[in-house]
């Protein structure tokens, strides 16, 4: 019987080095063909990179302010227009948004660091 195509033309079905690679291994048991490995380019680990440190951040820093916007429309109408509670909402909220802004800018100096 002839051997399987993914051995050697002098490979037996017990070679000297059985477990050569995890990879080989892999194909051995499955019976199917090395595929070329393929690298992966330094642009692809940058822009993943720039997405999760930098981009992915902000863009949840912007949803939260959308989403303060609709809360404090919905204050500002409930509450009949009451101008001093609209303050105190607006002066906590200065205090989240700058603390979210720091956090963002810690980020972004790690990211270029």
């Amino acid at each position: 019987m002839a051997p399987p195509p993914f051995f050697g033309a002098n490979e037996t079905k017990r070679p000297e080095k059985i477990f050569l690679s995890l990879r080989v291994f892999w194909a051995r048991q499955h019976r199917r063909r090395l595929a070329a490995r393929t690298v992966p380019s330094g642009c692809g680990k940058i822009s993943a990179r720039l997405l999760g440190r930098v981009a992915l951040p902000f863009v949840s820093l912007l949803w939260s302010l959308c989403f303060a916007v609709l809360c404090c429309c919905c204050f500002w109408f409930r509450f009949g227009f009451a101008v001093r509670l609209l303050r105190a909402w607006l002066a906590a909220w200065r205090v989240f948004v700058g603390l979210a802004l720091a956090r963002e800018l810690g980020a972004f100096v790690y990211f270029i660091t």
